[in-house]
């Protein structure tokens, strides 16, 4: 089944001044894209601090001695 235009290809909707102010509201300008590209990054990297001190931790728990401890919570995960 398609529709009879493309709804995410703005050229091809019907076009009202309304439908065109209400495109415009949700359009990113070039300063607006750049910044929320660097939100994006900046959010990204925290997203991936909390898997890579887990990690580090579990290396540290096996470099001092702590493999029962890793072991029994394998075994629970499991």
């Amino acid at each position: 089944m398609s529709l009879p235009f493309n709804c995410f290809d703005p050229a091809s909707a019907p076009r009202s001044e309304r439908l065109r102010n209400v495109y415009a509201v949700y359009e990113l300008d070039e300063a607006t894209t750049y910044l929320a590209t660097w939100l994006f990054v900046f959010g990204s990297l925290l997203f991936c601090i909390k898997p890579t001190l887990r990690l580090i931790r579990e290396v540290h728990l096996w470099r001092v001695g702590g493999r029962e401890e890793l072991a029994k919570r394998a075994r629970a995960e499991l």
